[in-house]
């Protein structure tokens, strides 16, 4: 394990401003010289993404070195092949298809660097596209650019709305209906821009994602500025916790920026105020893993419900070890609105965490909502770690099945036969 552990800690460190460092360290790994471990990266790879959005071109240039860019990584075109099929894999439960945005807008930035070749994208993209799916749609509006398929588009322009009826994305939907000609002109130069920026003509999210406080402060003397503002939901968004329309202090959180924070703090916006999933600045502040503004909040408010789940989410050691020890939060306590901390950790492969919440007494055979076990999750989302850790423990109930009369090994059977039919 302690290879893992060396190859998380590289990939969890990841910045803009280290990558070259970062990528002289891979290098001195087994995982550079050994074919084998191609898809352990690829695995640990790209659930990465969703947790680190503020390093999400970091990242791309990472995959671009390793699939094309070094001169003495030998398995530039099968590391390339593996890490499209992982990007690609459809989401095992539909509430993850936001966690395919930043991966999608990560890969987009790759294809921008010449990373891939355009007609392995294209064809993976239209491979079992379905009309009815909302994950086809969102994938299909990512890569219009490669596919410039015209049956896609007009389908993206005419039915979106029928497809999210009765979701938080119908407002997006009819925004892309009336624009989708200026989306696609000029070779998707409109369409681009926004799945880079991660939004859709909002300066006030850009501002807070940039940590710009200067160009935050000059929008706040417009005569309708409101502190309290919400950040509207939109298909672009990098955050997959940032879909539930958070107020602009809480999703200025959620980016890490502190100066736009202490600016709309010290302006005296809301910090009571929750977003539609009743998520408060508090939980944000983790997401955003800036322990400053995890402090100012402290300070005044903080609700620990769902807390340990989010910093095992986004990877955070430092404030999952604080939560643990300073709040001294029960691993057993229950969550309102997510799984169970056991049930995060599998789902982002947190073994680290895994380990330390086990060691506490967290309950290893704990149910989701869904009846399924974090061993169960931890095989759908291919968390090949925290699998090792969840068998070899002496509490594993095997025999334990979900609502469809599976259990984990089943489900395992099923995922690779799917797997293998793709």
């Amino acid at each position: 394990m302690d290879n893992d552990f060396a190859l998380d800690k590289i990939l969890l460190d990841l910045k803009d401003e280290n990558v070259s460092d970062t990528l002289g360290r891979f290098a001195q790994t087994i995982y550079f010289t050994q074919k084998e471990k191609i898809p352990i990266i690829c695995n640990k790879l790209v659930p990465r993404l969703p947790g680190r959005i503020k390093s999400l071109n970091a990242y791309a240039h990472f995959i671009h070195f390793l699939a094309c860019g070094s001169q003495k990584y030998q398995y530039k075109s099968e590391f390339a092949s593996e890490l499209l099929d992982k990007v690609f894999m459809k989401p095992v439960l539909l509430d993850f298809i936001y966690h395919k945005i930043p991966i999608f807008a990560v890969l987009r930035m790759c294809i921008e660097l010449g990373t891939f070749d355009i007609e392995d994208i294209k064809v993976r993209v239209l491979k079992n596209f379905q009309l009815r799916s909302r994950y086809s749609l969102i994938m299909a509006l990512f890569f219009l650019p490669e596919i410039r398929d015209a049956q896609c588009q007009k389908f993206l322009a005419n039915f979106l709305t029928a497809n999210v009826q009765g979701t938080s994305l119908i407002g997006n939907s009819l925004f892309l209906e009336l624009n989708m000609d200026n989306l696609v002109a000029d070779d998707y130069a409109l369409l681009k821009s926004f799945i880079k920026a991660g939004c859709q003509h909002n300066e006030f999210a850009l501002c807070c994602k940039n940590d710009d406080m200067n160009r935050l402060q000059d929008l706040s003397m417009m005569s309708n500025f409101d502190l309290n503002m919400r950040i509207s939901n939109n298909f672009f968004e990098h955050c997959f916790f940032c879909h539930a329309n958070p107020p602009l202090i809480s999703y200025a959180a959620a980016y890490g920026s502190i100066k736009c924070f202490k600016f709309l703090l010290l302006n005296n916006a809301d910090l009571n105020i929750c977003d539609d999933d009743n998520f408060y600045p508090e939980h944000f502040a983790i997401v955003g893993g800036n322990v400053e503004i995890i402090h100012l909040i402290e300070q005044r408010r903080f609700d620990e419900t769902n807390t340990l789940q989010i910093a095992s989410l986004f990877y955070y050691d430092a404030v999952f070890e604080w939560l643990l020890n300073t709040r001294k939060i029960n691993v057993l306590s229950a969550a309102s609105t997510l799984y169970s901390v056991v049930h995060t950790c599998a789902i982002a492969n947190n073994f680290h965490a895994m380990s330390l919440v086990l060691s506490l007494g967290a309950d290893i055979n704990a149910r989701g909502n869904d009846t399924l076990t974090a061993l169960m999750l931890a095989a759908c989302f291919g968390s090949y770690e925290t699998v090792k850790i969840l068998v070899t423990n002496s509490k594993i109930n095997l025999s334990i099945s979900n609502r469809h009369k599976q259990t984990a090994l089943q489900i395992c059977l099923c995922l690779f036969e799917r797997f293998k039919d793709n």
